[in-house]
Formats: C-alpha cells, structure tokens, sequence
C-alpha cells in the first residue's frame, strides 16, 4: 500500500533493491540482506577454497585480514579494486616509480654478478655507477614507450632524481662491502612472474601456522659467517 506501491511491480531489479534496503534498515537482526548469513552448502563451498590455510595470500592481504576483514574480502576473494582512469601522464607516480627502481636493480645487481663484481667496493664504486648509469637509461627508455609521458622535463627530471638515489644505494652497499647481494627480486608462489631471482619458486611459503604466503623480497645480503639480511626497498 502507499503511493510508490507501483515501484515494485515496474522492475524486479528494483524491487529486489527497495526489498533489500527495508530489511537491512528496519530488521533487528542479520538476515541474508546484510549478508553471507547462515549460508547453504553451495555458499560455504564457495568460501571453503579461500581459507588462509587453502591459497596463498600476499603480506599486504594478510595485513588486510587483520586490520578489517570485510576489506580483505573485497580485495582478496571478490578481487574488487578502484575503476583505473585513463589518464595523460606528467609525473611518475608511486608506483610506476618503485616498479622502474626495483627492475634497475635486479638488471644491474644480475649484470654485476655475472661478470664477478660483487661485492661493491670503494675500489669498484666508479665502475658500478658506470653500468647503473646505463641500466637506469635503458630501462627508462622502455618505461617511457610503455607510459607515454606528457612532459618530458617532468619525466627526466625525476629520472635524474632517482639516478642520485641510485648512486646514493650504491655508495652505502660499498660502505658496507662485507654484505654481498646473494639473492634479488627472489619469489615465492607468484607463478608465471618473470625478471627474478633464479631461485625463485612457484610454490608459496609455508608458515608454522598454516598459512600460506606468497611475495617477493627485494634483496637478501649475505656476509662471510653466513648471516643474512632482508632489505625491502622503500
């Protein structure tokens, strides 16, 4: 009864909707509307494949899960993310930047141990930032096709910022020669992934307590007594 009576009989996706919202605002208890509630077999099943001790989760989704689970389930089981908007680039953003550095990286630090060069010292500092130098140019040349950037002042600019990072990175590793980059960009349970670590697995981590985990380490460091070092890039 009432006058918008009508607006249930006009569109059943509507009044599924109008249905919906009454429940959730005027029921005082969780009903299916608010939803997975006493769920039937084909919805725990469902779910069953994405318990922590099923798949492997990243680190950030694990953090996820802890701090709010239904984030966690938006991001890691419906995979929901924000609508990507197709935009003119000007500067590099956060993360086109860390992907451009961390490729720089594993390039230069896979050159330098192939041609027995590692570990960096005072003594070898020069030749490294030579080839960083060149790594850093040729991997910002195939970032630049990829991202088009509107500015190439801008764009250059922070490439040259990150050339002094680059060099700053260098002089510490060779301040600290007695660590020698032993494995880089090493993987775990990230399959198909490619530029890493050799050593890297397609098999996620098992943790003691079920979980598994899946991710990259930036760089572990290895010194003569056979301690190790895990750095993440930030």
């Amino acid at each position: 009864a009432g006058t918008l009576r009508y607006l249930l009989s006009a569109n059943p996706f509507l009044a599924r909707s109008l249905r919906a919202r009454y429940a959730r605002w005027t029921m005082k208890r969780f009903t299916p509307f608010d939803g997975l509630i006493d769920p039937r077999p084909e919805g725990l099943a469902g779910l069953a494949e994405h318990q922590l001790d099923r798949r492997s989760f990243s680190a950030t989704a694990l953090q996820d899960f802890a701090a709010c689970p239904y984030r966690f389930v938006l991001r890691s089981v419906h995979r929901l993310s924000p609508r990507e908007e197709p935009e003119e680039l000007e500067y590099i953003d956060p993360m086109s930047r860390g992907s451009l550095i961390h490729d720089v990286h594993f390039e230069l630090l896979t050159q330098l141990r192939a041609e027995g060069r590692l570990p960096i010292t005072r003594d070898s500092l020069t030749g490294a930032r030579d080839t960083m130098h060149a790594t850093l140019d040729a991997v910002a040349r195939r970032y630049a096709d990829e991202l088009v950037p509107a500015i190439p002042r801008v764009w250059n600019d922070a490439i040259e910022a990150m050339r002094t990072d680059l060099g700053e990175w260098l002089r510490r590793m060779a301040e600290e020669a007695r660590w020698v980059p032993h494995r880089f960009e090493l993987s775990f349970g990230l399959k198909g992934r490619h530029g890493r670590d050799e050593h890297s697995t397609d098999e996620p981590a098992l943790l003691d307590c079920g979980i598994r985990l899946r991710g990259s380490i930036d760089l572990i460091e290895r010194d003569d007594d056979g301690h190790l070092r895990v750095t993440d890039y930030k």
